[in-house]
């Protein structure tokens, strides 16, 4: 699913999306020695926000998605929704939608706003060049023991990816290393509607099995007319030196199918070319999509067979 998000630089951190603009100075909130909560944008700095978290909106009960991507002390956040009811309230035909804040000063995580897109009325991808639909209060509050508040609708985030993930203060690492174990599952969010995908890879030395899932796989409404927007991406036998140049095949149920016919043709190819900005963090180059990994928590093997 190609994103169509305007022309920005090719760096990683830029390829989270459209810019939010930070409220101010504020101050950041860290936890400090005593267990409690501290407001500096200076302790801030003293954990790694980089990750996924996972959180209950409180307002209507559905599952949340806030991503965190640091580097060299400024954040890009992309928050998405099963309903954005925000985006509900403005169009009652619609409730799809993907926040969005870049550039956020690790110091001001505590105040600024986010770019709230929705998706309009018979829309399956969001148009960027239209502007944000509205904008949210960001405000994160940094709890003991992992945890993230944003203090406006008071949701609490537990991190679901894997602790040894750091902000990032050096060169993309080569994603067609060997040594590096790329083996596990990787959660990103699809800017294209703010729908959840998931990254497998089964890697040996040689080669690698790659599966793309999506909650909402617009593509394959497009493609074949069905409602459900199901679809798998998969990507067999990858040579575990062309990560970065490879493609996927998509099949999409039909309407009237039960199960996925993998003896077909595919409906179509997507790219899958990845960058990997550091051990744990991969990007899409083609949809400009990014992925943090979930697991498995151990990186000691560099091969699973």
């Amino acid at each position: 699913q190609a994103a169509h998000l305007p022309a920005m630089e090719s760096s990683p951190m830029s390829m989270m999306g459209i810019a939010a603009s930070a409220k101010g100075s504020g101050s950041g909130i860290a936890s400090g020695k005593s267990g409690k909560s501290v407001k500096s944008g200076k302790s801030a700095k003293l954990r790694s926000l980089t990750g996924d978290y996972r959180a209950i909106d409180t307002e209507d009960g559905t599952p949340q998605n806030l991503s965190i991507f640091c580097n060299e002390g400024i954040c890009d956040v992309t928050l998405a929704d099963a309903r954005f009811s925000t985006c509900d309230k403005i169009d009652q035909d619609t409730n799809g939608g993907v926040g969005i804040a870049k550039g956020i000063p690790q110091g001001s995580i505590g105040n600024f706003t986010i770019d709230l897109y929705c998706l309009e009325q018979d829309e399956t991808v969001i148009d960027f060049s239209k502007g944000p639909t509205t904008t949210l209060q960001g405000d994160i509050e940094i709890l003991p023991e992992g945890g993230l508040r944003r203090t406006g609708p008071r949701f609490f985030y537990a991190k679901t990816t894997v602790p040894e993930i750091k902000d990032a203060t050096s060169k993309d690492v080569d994603v067609n290393d060997k040594s590096v174990n790329i083996n596990g599952k990787f959660r990103g969010i699809d800017l294209d509607d703010g729908s959840s995908q998931v990254l497998i890879f089964v890697c040996t030395l040689h080669s690698c099995d790659i599966e793309l899932y999506d909650t909402s796989f617009s593509t394959c409404k497009d493609l074949v007319g069905q409602s459900f927007y199901t679809g798998v991406g998969v990507a067999k036998n990858v040579l575990r030196d062309s990560l970065d140049n490879f493609d996927i095949d998509l099949y999409c149920m039909g309407k009237e199918d039960r199960e996925i016919d993998y003896d077909r043709d595919p409906d179509q190819i997507l790219t899958g070319n990845l960058v990997l900005d550091r051990d744990g963090i991969l990007h899409r180059t083609g949809p400009g999509f990014s992925y943090i990994k979930q697991s498995p928590k151990e990186n000691d093997d560099t091969y699973s067979v």
